[in-house]
């Protein structure tokens, strides 16, 4: 999202940065999600995010084990997921076939993909709950609200 809008992580400021960090830790507290801020943060997550919709091809199921092993590897063991040998890994070490999924992610399908939901993300403002929009987490109690009523 950050090339296509222009815009770049708040983590590449320093003073927003610092800020980020402190703010992302009073998040986790909120929602009681263990989190260890990552030393290689920001990275470049191309490789995480084909993935996933790799994954997401075999259901929600597999899509949401695929986040909890990336959230944990990135955001509790503080691992470098932009290495292809560190997320190969994970992957191992959570029950999916490192090889095969690799391999998909060079899948000219699951590359256009990702292309595709981006900039229909892109164009629709991000994230969407029917035809309402929600950016930021400090949005997730409308979110929260909105699929409640869904």
């Amino acid at each position: 999202m950050f090339q296509p809008t222009g815009n770049h992580s708040q983590a590449t400021i320093p003073a927003k940065g610092k800020a980020l960090d402190v703010d992302i830790q009073r998040w986790a507290k909120r929602f009681g999600v263990p989190l260890a801020l990552n030393p290689f943060f920001p990275i470049n997550t191309l490789l995480l995010m084909r993935g996933a919709i790799a994954v997401q091809r075999n259901g929600d199921t597999e899509l949401l084990r695929y986040l909890d092993a990336v959230f944990d590897a990135m955001w509790v063991k503080q691992l470098k997921m932009n290495n292809p040998q560190v997320v190969g890994g994970v992957l191992a070490a959570t029950g999916f076939n490192p090889a095969a999924l690799v391999a998909q992610t060079a899948d000219p399908s699951v590359k256009e993909e990702l292309k595709t939901v981006t900039a229909k993300a892109v164009e629709r403002g991000a994230f969407f709950i029917g035809e309402e929009m929600y950016w930021g987490q400090y949005r997730l109690g409308f979110v929260e609200e909105a699929l409640a009523a869904a």
